[in-house]
């Protein structure tokens, strides 16, 4: 939200450094919408995020784009 050009180089350092101090299993893809949506799209953000964890294995990915959300949400 304070970042009006939200893409995938400005936040590579910060979620980076989160999934690493915090592990992957304690974090999640989220986003500010609709108060995002006043300086990008959704589809944007979800882009950065995928570009960003693009070398994460195919479990830790699942983790942060849906797994972790599920119990949480309780979407199971």
């Amino acid at each position: 939200m304070l970042d009006h050009v939200w893409i995938e180089e400005r936040p590579r350092t910060i979620v980076l450094e989160v999934t690493d101090n915090f592990g992957i299993n304690r974090c999640m893809f989220a986003s500010s919408f609709p108060v995002d949506k006043l300086y990008s799209g959704h589809a944007t953000l979800f882009e950065a995020f995928s570009l960003i964890n693009a070398n994460f294995s195919t479990m830790e990915r699942e983790r942060l784009f849906s797994r972790n959300a599920e119990p949480l949400y309780s979407l199971t």
